[in-house]
């Protein structure tokens, strides 16, 4: 039950990336770039949590994997500080 939600979300963030990176094709500012970085991150987040939960020790192995590239896509010292300054703008509008 755990694992199917964890699918459906790995599902979601994807077709999220996927559809604004074609809503955003030929605008290259920062923020787009922050936007389709914290997408792809948390559909690797979602995806290694699927495969951590279920049973078999080779998708478990994959999940490892999984969750150790999300954690390098937002271990970057610029998302964190883009995402902060992207809050305070969006708090000030």
């Amino acid at each position: 039950m755990v694992s199917n939600i964890f699918k459906i979300m790995s599902i979601i963030s994807a077709v999220t990336l996927f559809i604004y990176n074609l809503y955003s094709w030929n605008d290259q500012t920062h923020h787009i770039t922050l936007i389709s970085q914290l997408l792809l991150m948390s559909t690797f987040f979602f995806g290694g949590l699927e495969y951590v939960v279920s049973k078999k020790k080779s998708s478990k192995i994959n999940g490892i994997v999984f969750l150790g590239i999300a954690i390098i896509i937002g271990s970057d010292r610029g998302i964190r500080c883009s995402i902060i300054q992207l809050l305070a703008e969006l708090t000030r509008s």
